[in-house]
């Protein structure tokens, strides 16, 4: 037995929106792999987090927030790269307004003399 099909017949859209279950045991998975046209030429390190709560930019730490930690060093710094892999919030509660804030910060090692 083969598989095949017609030339004609022209494949079915895929719907984005639903790739697989969702379970709020695994979480969701989330992961940045790299930025492109930064305006800046320093090292760059990303915080995400989901939104709602996004409780660490009013202050508090209840939320779990995540950054990235494996920089591939061969690239470039206005598109940078990283090989953290998958980064999972368990227990999540799956909503149409779930959102990812992902906050790009320069790392500036400059340093300045001490004044006396």
């Amino acid at each position: 037995n083969r598989l095949w099909r017609y030339f004609e017949d022209t494949p079915a859209d895929i719907d984005l929106t639903y790739i697989t279950k969702y379970t709020p045991k695994s979480g969701v998975g989330f992961s940045v792999d790299s930025a492109q046209n930064l305006p800046w030429s320093k090292l760059t390190q990303v915080l995400y987090s989901f939104a709602p709560p996004a409780s660490f930019y009013s202050g508090k730490t209840d939320d779990s927030i995540r950054h990235t930690k494996h920089l591939d060093w061969d690239s470039s710094l206005a598109a940078p790269s990283w090989s953290d892999n998958f980064h999972f919030f368990g227990r999540r509660r799956l909503h149409r307004h779930l959102a990812v804030i992902v906050h790009l910060i320069a790392v500036d090692f400059s340093t300045r003399k001490a004044k006396l």
